[in-house]
């Protein structure tokens, strides 16, 4: 992959109901720029997800890579029938959902009739075939591990994950004009690129552990983001968030900007081609030796 990035934008998501999340945060880090910014909604005060989804498919005038961070598809075997690969799983959760608007997906854990229903764990709901180990291979490799998608207890990413797979399904119908989901696609000459990202993980990089400005001071949350940026590269500490979810966004937008520069980190090894041509990859988690 020969591909040359101009503009990075870290994207904190959300799977929570409602017409617009809090939860969702945008950062932008041009090439050319000190540090990151972050990105406003044009009408409102919070994102919706239907409007994210709307600036993504808007960055058309520069090469752009975008990580968003939820789980892009589930672990093998996907239990559901007639589902082959990624798409055909997209398209599933997409079907399951279609009467819901901003691209919530409750009806996957919600309705007796998903194929998923089982596997699922939340509130007073555990699935006869849950279990919090089943993970996909990308998330036994990260550092910190991953929790499993099919654990919804407290703010974890499974509901984002499977409203993230109806705004890939949406995507997908655009990718031959320009938009490419990474490592699913071939990236060649793509002027928007959208990869899987974990935050924690850039954090870990950084030898320190993500902040949380709930319960830590203002001066050591500052601290965490200035070791994380020089780590990747930014030494401009202007314009960071006050929110955990926007300094997530921040802080992904110079991690991809760091970590692209080297292309080692888009090839998928030989041997791990065939699981992440299925469950996807979290991008800058180390293939490392045959599983």
């Amino acid at each position: 992959m020969n591909q040359k990035f101009e503009r990075f934008v870290g994207i904190d998501w959300s799977g929570k109901k409602g017409r617009s999340q809090s939860g969702i945060q945008i950062a932008e880090f041009a090439l050319e720029a000190p540090h990151p910014k972050i990105v406003r909604p044009r009408f409102g005060v919070n994102w919706s997800r239907s409007a994210a989804v709307e600036y993504v498919r808007s960055l058309t005038d520069r090469p752009t890579l975008i990580g968003i961070d939820f789980a892009f598809s589930v672990p093998l075997p996907i239990p559901a029938p007639l589902v082959g690969d990624v798409r055909q799983l997209w398209a599933l959760v997409e079907s399951l959902c279609q009467d819901e608007e901003n691209f919530y997906a409750g009806p996957i854990w919600l309705s007796p009739n998903s194929p998923f229903r089982s596997l699922f764990r939340y509130q007073n709901f555990k699935g006869a075939d849950f279990d919090g180990k089943r993970l996909r291979e990308t998330e036994r490799r990260a550092n910190p591990c991953a929790t499993s998608i099919y654990k919804l207890m407290y703010s974890q990413v499974g509901r984002g994950s499977f409203a993230g797979m109806r705004v890939l399904n949406h995507l997908s119908p655009v990718i031959n004009n320009g938009i490419a989901v990474w490592p699913f696609d071939n990236l060649r000459s793509k002027q928007i690129v959208v990869m899987e990202v974990y935050p924690s993980a850039f954090y870990s990089m950084a030898d320190c552990r993500r902040p949380d400005p709930k319960k830590q001071t203002s001066a050591a949350v500052a601290d965490v983001i200035r070791q994380v940026l020089r780590r990747f590269g930014v030494t401009s500490e202007e314009d960071i968030p006050k929110t955990q979810d926007g300094i997530d966004a921040y802080v992904t937008s110079a991690a991809l900007a760091h970590l692209s520069k080297e292309q080692s980190n888009f090839i998928v090894p030989p041997y791990f081609r065939e699981v992440a041509s299925q469950e996807g990859w979290i991008f800058g988690v180390p293939f490392g030796d045959v599983p």
